[in-house]
């Protein structure tokens, strides 16, 4: 019963980010598996991150803590949001919040641990749903939009 009103709760605060259907971490953007541009990107991500494990362990009241990562199934890719509850053990624990298209084997709200170095960028937003900090990848996805 509360995971599932914690999964309501989860759906309604992704919804809140959405115009017009898509959400406003997720442009939809299709790339090359060594796109040089989104690779440096993640690597920009990355080498901020201690500034989003810092924020993540002191869990202010109303920040949301996201990040993308790459979701296979079989030698299907798809790059995706998840909101981070906890880092522990060089992993970060949470709850997939985005749609998958092609990759069938996660759904919105699925328990989801990702290592540290397969985060591919991260954001963190205020309680007004704007980017405080991260997101270094979505101009460049929105350019490359579908």
């Amino acid at each position: 019963m509360k995971r599932g009103i914690y999964i309501c709760l989860l759906c309604i605060t992704v919804c809140a980010g959405c115009k017009g259907g898509k959400s406003k971490m997720e442009p939809g953007a299709i790339l090359k598996k060594d796109d040089p541009t989104f690779l440096a990107l993640k690597d920009t991500a990355q080498k901020h991150m201690s500034q989003f494990i810092e924020a993540l362990a002191k869990k202010t009241e109303g920040f949301r803590f996201v990040i993308k990562s790459d979701f296979k199934d079989g030698d299907t890719h798809e790059h995706m949001w998840s909101q981070i509850l906890e880092y522990k053990s060089n992993r970060f624990n949470g709850t997939f919040i985005d749609s998958a298209i092609d990759v069938k084997n996660i759904h919105m709200g699925d328990s989801v641990s990702v290592n540290v170095k397969d985060v591919e960028d991260w954001a963190i937003y205020d309680d007004k749903d704007e980017r405080v900090a991260g997101a270094f990848s979505n101009k460049y996805l929105e350019s490359k939009r579908r």
